[in-house]
């Protein structure tokens, strides 16, 4: 069976589309979407689609391991690659208590 917006729903496959595209964009492979400009969503969305239509019917995630892969060998594993420029999202788990107009100084 061909690929279905299920298989896309997938974590592991979403990630590896994501930098397969990034780095035919000549993007960093590990640029997040919501990071990138409307227009360069755009853009990744069309290039999105006209890669998952290059798919074979049977066997889409040998490809996508394939060209996962040589994106990784090309841009990742490279002497001149530098994860310390690489954005990282900071996630903060702690409440904030968020407080309305007149309120800075009530607790």
């Amino acid at each position: 069976m061909g690929f279905t917006l299920d298989d896309f729903k997938n974590r592991d496959t979403l990630t590896k589309i994501q930098v397969v595209i990034m780095v035919q964009m000549e993007k960093p492979p590990l640029t997040g979407f919501k990071s990138l400009s409307l227009g360069g969503q755009r853009k990744f969305n069309e290039k999105l689609n006209a890669y998952i239509r290059t798919f074979p019917e049977e066997g889409w995630e040998s490809k996508l391991q394939e060209d996962f892969n040589m994106a990784c060998i090309e841009e990742l594993y490279t002497d001149t690659f530098q994860a310390e420029s690489q954005f990282v999202a900071i996630l903060s788990t702690e409440p904030v208590r968020l407080r309305r107009e007149g309120e800075e100084n009530m607790d």
